[in-house]
């Protein structure tokens, strides 16, 4: 992954002109790299060291070598006097005077003596003078530096050597130097990158994947000799900055709430530039950063096959340690093809394709989440497949795992996704909350996932809006790589007949009594036989008062499958539970020719 990270970069940096001799092209960041710091106050002395005053200029992206800027320590100085403006005395006092002061410890010399010397002597006057410039830009983002006057020349903080100096030592010090433990980790070895022999360095973390100051976490290491698990020499150690800075910029997203690096693998590099065009090409088609419920059209954009690539897909979390959640590494765009084909044909089955909202009112978050999960919003209809409907039931951390197995093409463990379904629509029932679309979505999923042979079975779908009793079998049918037993279909039939009843009991009598029997949808193989004869039993009665047949095939067609399914069932408690339950959510999508009531 690093090797095309640094790849990148080094493409990068030819593109740019930058001289990779010259880390300075390289190390320097852009203090306004998210358009937040527009201004520039500058405390301006002449050639003599005489103070002249803060004044203030516009920032232009021709200055940010010459101003020099990258963050430092938050309670240390940034590497050089140049920062961003919080509070005018502490970011004097903590930034640019600091900066000085460690720059003159570095290396000694006249020039740093003097302006030390004078930035204290008038320390109060500078801060008073960055107050009241500061009135004029009450909600600006501010940088503050140093400049010197020689006739009609300008002098920035990165046009004075001393400050070139210190600012490349102390860029590239992190790569082999940690105060904790005095640890010193760099030699003479051969890159792990471009497997080149010569200085190498043990630390370099752009990515943080470990931290040897921490006990254990790479097993067996010795601090000082960090160089030799993990050696890096300087000019891929920039090239890897480089491209991780261009990451940021066009390949960092987010995912469903995760931050997600999207890093191309060019197995010519002359096509590397041809694939980052494409890829920011991409990212401005999107228009945002964040690429949640847009699986389907980044998974379109990645398919195509002209260029042979890989792309590795890189979660993590980003705060005092650098975190890899999840690594899915080397996908091909064939791969990529087939889960866009795939969400298609699934949001193309009939069951989702006329699913219907019944939600009436909406909140504002509501509809921006229905919006982005229905196909015709307006009319409440026609769901699409999202990969976040996996987070909905499982959580983050397993929602990252069984994304790896979805797109590396691995097999996953059914039951604990049976296990996951019903536990959140379980949750939902007891609440007496609407739990129909979770059904709907969580059968998605595992449709999605038989169609992918993830899971085991076939799928032939439909294009039906719903089906008739007489229609039953053929539903089976073409979705028989889930309802592969007759216990699985009986199950289902009964929650299809009991959600009617309940539909009927509340017509009738504005309550759903019957609800109570259903165990909180903790169901067994004796539950369901109980159910169902409890059932029958209700319609029996309400036939009598109201002199009609309810739900005849339907009953029958039950009666037809718990004959069928024999005694020997082969469904955990959860499985008989989860179907039951999808039965429930799917009961009107089945009715009698005469209408649902026959």
């Amino acid at each position: 992954m690093l090797s095309s990270v640094a790849a990148i970069g080094k493409y990068i940096i030819k593109k740019e002109e930058k001289d990779i001799n010259n880390p300075l092209s390289i190390l320097v960041e852009n203090p306004n790299i998210d358009n937040k710091y527009n201004i520039i106050f500058k405390i301006t002395f002449d050639e003599n060291f005489n103070y002249l005053g803060v004044f203030d200029d516009s920032f232009d992206k021709s200055l940010i070598l010459k101003l020099l800027y990258k963050k430092g320590s938050a309670r240390g100085a940034d590497l050089s006097p140049t920062s961003k403006l919080t509070e005018p005395e502490k970011t004097f006092k903590n930034k640019i005077l600091k900066a000085v002061s460690d720059a003159k410890k570095y290396k000694e010399t006249e020039f740093l003596k003097k302006l030390e010397q004078v930035l204290k002597e008038k320390e109060k006057q500078i801060i008073e003078d960055i107050k009241k410039l500061k009135k004029r830009y009450p909600n600006e983002g501010i940088i503050l530096t140093l400049t010197f006057k020689r006739g009609n020349e300008e002098i920035y903080v990165g046009d004075i050597e001393e400050f070139k100096e210190y600012f490349i030592y102390k860029a590239t010090m992190d790569y082999y130097y940690m105060k904790t433990g005095n640890v010193v980790a760099k030699g003479k070895g051969v890159c792990s990158i471009c497997n080149k022999e010569g200085e190498v360095f043990g630390l370099f973390r752009e990515f943080k994947f470990y931290t040897i100051d921490k006990i254990g976490n790479v097993s067996g290491l010795k601090p000082n000799e960090a160089w030799k698990t993990f050696p890096i020499c300087l000019k891929c150690a920039l090239y890897i900055k480089e491209g991780k800075n261009y990451l940021d910029e066009h390949l960092r997203v987010k995912f469903y709430g995760n931050d997600l690096y999207i890093i191309p693998k060019v197995l010519d590099e002359k096509y590397i530039g041809d694939v980052l065009k494409r890829l920011e090409k991409m990212a401005e088609e999107f228009g945002t950063k964040d690429y949640s419920y847009r699986e389907k059209k980044l998974f379109e954009n990645l398919s195509k096959k002209d260029i042979y690539m890989y792309i590795t897909f890189m979660f993590f979390k980003e705060g005092n340690d650098f975190k890899i959640t999840q690594m899915i590494e080397d996908i091909l765009p064939s791969r990529f093809a087939k889960l866009y084909a795939e969400i298609d044909r699934v949001e193309n089955y009939g069951i989702f394709k006329y699913f219907k909202l019944k939600y009436k009112k909406l909140s504002k978050k509501e509809r921006e989440y229905f919006k982005n999960i229905l196909k015709n919003f307006d009319d409440r209809e026609g769901l699409r497949f999202r990969l976040g409907y996996i987070k909905e039931f499982f959580g983050n951390e397993d929602f990252l795992r069984l994304l790896n197995i979805i797109i590396s093409n691995k097999k996953v463990d059914y039951y604990q996704l049976i296990n996951g379904f019903i536990s959140k629509i379980r949750a939902k029932f007891v609440k007496d909350e609407p739990f129909e679309l979770s059904a709907y979505k969580s059968f998605m999923i595992l449709l999605f996932l038989i169609n992918l042979n993830i899971l085991n079975g076939e799928i032939m779908g439909d294009n039906k809006e719903y089906y008739l009793y007489d229609e039953i079998d053929e539903f089976f049918n073409n979705y028989k790589g889930f309802f592969d037993r007759d216990e699985k279909k009986c199950v289902f039939l009964l929650g299809i007949l009991v959600n009617k009843l309940l539909s009927l009991q509340y017509k009738k009598r504005g309550s759903k009594p019957f609800q109570s029997k259903l165990y909180g949808l903790k169901l067994d193989k004796k539950r369901v036989e109980y159910i169902f004869k409890e059932a029958i039993q209700k319609l029996m009665e309400y036939e009598q008062e109201d002199n009609t047949l309810y739900y005849k095939k339907l009953r029958e067609k039950v009666a037809e499958y718990f004959v069928k399914a024999g005694d020997d069932w082969k469904l955990t408690n959860n499985e008989i539970s989860y179907i039951f339950s999808l039965g429930m959510a799917m009961s009107d999508r089945f009715k009698g020719k005469g209408g649902d009531e026959e």
